[in-house]
Formats: structure tokens, C-alpha cells, sequence
């Protein structure tokens, strides 16, 4: 297995462990630190999706890249796998913080996901340059 499709499957599996987690937290803890207060809910309910979405997206691509010899597809295919990761960190860090702060305003979460959908983009659009020359 190449690099590439190691590091997907160990962030996105890590990530769909910490979905679970979360999951545990929001039914066991979280209650007693959004009693009544029902946009932090919303916020907590909502980060954890982007959690699930973030570990599926890398588990899929992680399963099914393959891996391209054209320098431009494997430089886009490093950066994709770049900032996927760094998606996935920063949702995580957004789920813990932002609905903390009870406010509307989420530039974290705002980032993580936009890092996730350049990544899948890039990966998407790797393939073109060397479309003839896949290992």
C-alpha cells in the first residue's frame, strides 16, 4: 500500500473513532454544559457531523486513490492529503471549542471544511495531468 492510502485510512479511521467519541460525550457530558442553552446544541450536534463527514471522506479516498507518476498529480495528491488532515484536526479542535463560546460565529469549523472540500477537489482533479501514467 502506497503512503498515500496509509494516510488516509489512519486519519480517517482515527477520525470516525473520535466521531464515536464524541458521540459518547454528547449523550453522556454534554447535556450539563448546554442545559437550555440550545444553539450550543445545535453547535455540538453539528461539529459532530462534520466529524463523520471528515473520517468518511478520508476512508474513501484512502480506499480508493490510486496513487499517480505525474509530478503535478502527485504534488496536488500531497497537498489534498495535507490539508485533509489538517481538516480533520482542526474539526476536531472546532468541536471542542467553538460551541464553548456560544457564539454563532464558527471561522474554525468555517476553515476545516473548506480545507476537506479543496482536498477531495484536489484529489479528484490529480488524476487529469497524468491520466495515462497511474502506477
Amino acid at each position: 500500500m502506497s503512503v498515500l492510502k496509509v494516510g488516509h485510512l489512519t486519519i480517517g479511521w482515527t477520525v470516525l473513532a473520535l466521531f464515536a467519541a464524541s458521540g459518547v460525550y454528547l449523550r453522556v457530558r454534554a447535556p450539563a454544559v448546554y442545559l437550555g442553552d440550545e444553539v450550543s446544541h445545535m453547535m455540538f450536534i453539528a461539529n459532530h457531523i462534520y466529524l463523520l463527514m471528515a473520517g468518511i471522506a478520508n476512508v474513501a479516498i484512502g480506499r480508493y486513490v490510486v496513487p499517480v507518476i505525474d509530478k503535478r498529480g502527485k504534488l496536488m495528491q500531497s497537498v489534498a492529503l495535507a490539508a485533509m488532515t489538517a481538516s480533520s484536526l482542526l474539526l476536531a479542535y472546532a468541536f471542542m471549542l467553538e460551541p464553548m463560546l456560544g457564539s454563532l460565529e464558527r471561522p474554525r469549523t468555517q476553515i476545516g471544511v473548506i480545507l476537506l472540500a479543496v482536498g477531495t477537489l484536489l484529489h479528484a482533479l490529480s488524476n487529469l495531468p497524468g491520466r495515462q501514467n497511474r502506477k
